[in-house]
């Protein structure tokens, strides 16, 4: 049963009851030091007795919770119900999940519930949700909303079902707000979570996949969730018509807002992830390039649209804050109280030690939820609609990777990197690798279109695609990923892309063919693959010292140089194909004006329009493309870098000579 569900209701039958009060007593007085012992010793194990201790230790009983201010935690002062006993902070279990809004342990705010009450509990939801986006699980994160549980939703939604003529305009409008506000929350949780889960790429810093338990309210789909807000956003913008500028406008304002962001981070959540499943061919026959750019477009709208409202409300929450006084800070904090609660969840956390969950304030929390809605924008929409060619992808992926991008985009851009035996869905991914060998190295087509060309082509599949889902990882995990399977992998492939030159050279017997495209097209990936494993170390700290950082940055230097050199054989070779195609061409139309023109041609006559176009085409075909021209900048910044690791090599040893730093001790 899940943990949120409905507990039966328990009827206590006094008549069946027994007083075992004397009888525990007399029990607990027979016990002495030599006999400390209630139960039987040959059954109690050491592990019963290490369990026993973490029940009874405040200290050792995670679940506990402090009730008072101490040098080790805070909890709830004195005079909030809690007695205070000694100089040691008292502890006291979580409260029991809810079983409705009217639960006899605790009452949520509904019947009475203002705009006011309703905007503080929806900008509550976010601070959820982006913790939940941040790394908390859900126990931890959306479920600590006393609203988000199954009994409760259950319990306003049918509140709502009911007919009620006597409820004010305003407090229904706030009821709906809430009910919508935390429908979205926990769906949002649901949909995330399996993007997560389904492209496995998160590690234990990213995400928690673990539900704990909860179902996510399964009765309610996308087509019920989008009536149940859109009917709350009606409502609101009823109450809204004719009213002047006051508190509740503002209030209700930003709700709308709120709901608005939402349901646009829901829909595109679902957009992206149906994109690459087999939902896509019920919506759509067959998915081709446009069609997907189309689709994708379209999520990118509706982003863009949730962007600019999470924008707004935060600017309307500013204004509000800047104008709030003490007084109604403190009902703030009161509503805060009664509709969450970070600890209920806490027996499902076990007695293990958990890392501390830490909720942003409003705005900081409507900062972070606007850059993932951004990064969803121009990380996986924009990746799908302009990557186009090898080289841009891979360049892109490196500013996704540098940008430590949230894990939800990470994750769709990871689902949708190869769906339907294609590359971003659109493209093949032995054609792309082709086109990029023939764009860096200058291979010419007659090597990629051989038999052996073709198979390596399709051996360079794998290797490559891991090029690029690397890149998707966290960015401390990459160089892992890298030492266990690339190197290995791209090590290997010299020796085939070796075979490949040698039976080209074999076949067609020129000093062209004696450049080995395919070992340089190998090896330029494996040193970019060793320079960012390099320099991904060196980001993330692994070289602490100024001795260790001036190795591996002359190393890095190392590096780059071989880098340039070998970009610089294979544009060099590419610069010779051209030359080389071009006098062919050439040759070509001179034979074709030679075949067309008139014999006994006068001198002084002017050159057929065939013999003016001849130059035309030749600038044409030797004019740079824009592959071209991001090639020619990715070499000048390659440049740059390996200047600058000269630079701060020559520093640090500038620096030792003068005995400015310290000499490192073995």
């Amino acid at each position: 049963m899940a943990t949120s569900s409905c507990r039966d209701d328990e009827t206590d039958d006094s008549d069946h009851m027994v007083d075992i009060t004397n009888f525990f007593e007399g029990a607990v007085a027979s016990l002495s030091y030599s006999e400390p012992f209630l139960c039987n010793e040959e059954s109690f194990s050491l592990q019963d007795s290490m369990a026993a201790l973490e029940l009874m230790d405040p200290k050792m009983d995670c679940c506990e919770i402090p009730t008072s201010k101490t040098e080790e935690g805070i909890g709830p002062k004195q005079g909030e119900g809690i007695e205070v006993l000694g100089p040691f902070p008292t502890t006291v279990p979580p409260r029991n999940l809810p079983r409705g809004l009217y639960d006899e342990l605790l009452t949520l705010p509904w019947d009475d519930l203002t705009l006011r009450q309703a905007r503080i509990i929806c900008l509550e939801a976010a601070t959820r949700l982006e913790s939940m986006l941040s790394g908390s699980s859900v126990a931890e994160s959306t479920y600590t909303c006393l609203y988000a549980h199954d009994c409760v939703l259950k319990d306003m939604s049918e509140r709502l079902a009911a007919p009620s003529s006597d409820i004010a305009q305003a407090t229904k409008s706030a009821q709906k707000s809430v009910y919508s506000s935390t429908l979205l929350l926990v769906k949002l949780s649901e949909s995330v979570r399996t993007v997560v889960q389904h492209a496995d790429i998160y590690e234990e810093e990213d995400f928690t996949v673990n539900a704990y338990g909860f179902d996510f309210s399964p009765d309610i789909n996308d087509g019920a969730l989008r009536t149940v807000v859109e009917s709350a956003m009606r409502e609101l913008e009823e109450y809204l018509v004719g009213k002047e500028s006051n508190q509740d406008v503002a209030d209700a304002d930003i709700i709308r807002l709120l709901l608005g962001f939402q349901l646009d981070l829901s829909e595109a959540c679902s957009l992206m992830t149906k994109l690459s499943t087999e939902n896509a061919c019920s919506l759509m026959t067959k998915l081709s390039t446009k069609n997907v750019k189309d689709f994708v477009g379209r999520v990118k709208n509706i982003v863009t649209s949730g962007s600019e409202k999470i924008k707004k409300a935060k600017g309307l929450v500013l204004g509000i804050e800047k104008g709030t006084r003490p007084s109604s800070l403190k009902d703030e904090l009161d509503v805060v109280s009664q509709s969450f609660d970070s600890f209920i969840n806490r027996r499902l956390l076990g007695n293990a030690p958990v890392r501390k969950v830490k909720f942003q304030n409003h705005i900081g929390s409507l900062e972070s939820l606007a850059t993932v809605m951004e990064e969803i924008d121009w990380a996986a929409c924009d990746l799908l609609l302009h990557g186009s060619t090898l080289g841009r992808i891979r360049r892109m992926l490196a500013h996704i990777s540098a940008s430590s991008v949230n894990i939800l985009s990470r994750s769709i851009i990871v689902l949708n990197l190869y769906f339907d035996d294609l590359l971003l869905g659109q493209h093949s991914l032995s054609q792309m690798i082709s086109q990029h060998m023939q764009q860096i190295s200058g291979a010419p087509s007659s090597l990629v279109e051989t038999d052996y060309g073709r198979s390596f082509l399709n051996r360079l599949g794998k290797p490559v695609y891991d090029t690029l889902k690397v890149l998707a990882l966290n960015r401390n995990r990459q160089r892992a990923y890298a030492d266990a399977l690339m190197f290995r992998e791209w090590a290997g492939l010299k020796m085939e892309a070796a075979a490949v030159d040698y039976y080209y050279k074999q076949e067609k017997d020129s000093d062209l063919q004696s450049t080995p495209f395919a070992t340089n097209y190998v090896l330029h990936t494996t040193v970019w693959l060793m320079e960012h494993h390099l320099g991904t170390g060196v980001e993330l700290g692994l070289f602490p010292g100024h001795h260790d950082l001036s190795v591996a940055f002359w190393y890095w230097d190392f590096l780059l140089s071989t880098q340039l050199n070998i970009s610089t054989v294979m544009r060099k070779a590419k610069v010779e194909r051209k030359v080389h195609d071009a006098k062919i061409i050439r040759e070509h139309e001179e034979k074709k004006v030679a075949e067309f023109q008139p014999r006994g041609k006068k001198k002084g006559k002017k050159t057929s329009a065939n013999s003016r176009n001849i130059p035309v085409a030749l600038s044409t075909f030797m004019a740079p493309t824009k592959q071209d021209l991001e090639d020619n900048t990715e070499f000048m910044l390659l440049g740059l870098r390996r200047t600058l690791c000269r630079g701060i090599v020559r520093l640090i040893a500038a620096l030792n000579q003068a005995e400015v730093l310290n000499k490192p001790s073995w």
